[in-house]
């Protein structure tokens, strides 16, 4: 499987691990994993760790896909910080992604390093914490 979910309790971020080529159909299947993920433990601090992803989704499924986010009753509650990928192509995704998602408000920005991302999201941010009163 080309993603993985896990939930890191201690800081209260989801991350979501992508690799290799992502087809649309498994992207779906990844986002609506942390959608569950953010509901289930009312989280709404994201690390998108996009480092080892090569491609296989396209920017159309890029901007359906933060369309349908930014319309959940999640899409305002979220911030999420996305690694950049280590490839050129994967790169422009990953950009088009967060400029897709400023577009409908929602808070996503692009990292080149890990420390900084959390340090960002580990930021006070009401909206944030308050995504457990909101999913739950």
């Amino acid at each position: 499987m080309p993603w993985e979910v896990k939930i890191h309790r201690e800081i209260q971020i989801i991350e979501t691990c992508y690799s290799g080529y992502l087809l649309p159909v498994e992207l779906n299947a990844a986002v609506i994993e942390t959608a569950d993920q953010i509901r289930a433990h009312g989280i709404g601090r994201l690390l998108g760790d996009c480092t080892a992803l090569k491609g296989g989704h396209s920017v159309i499924d890029l901007h359906y896909l933060a369309a349908a986010f930014a319309s959940s009753n999640l899409g305002g509650t979220i911030k999420e910080a996305v690694l950049l990928p280590k490839l050129p192509g994967p790169q422009e995704d990953v950009k088009f992604w967060e400029e897709e998602c400023a577009k409908r408000g929602m808070r996503v920005r692009v990292f080149e390093d890990r420390d900084t991302a959390v340090e960002w999201l580990l930021e006070h941010d009401d909206m944030a914490d308050k995504t457990a009163e909101v999913v739950c």
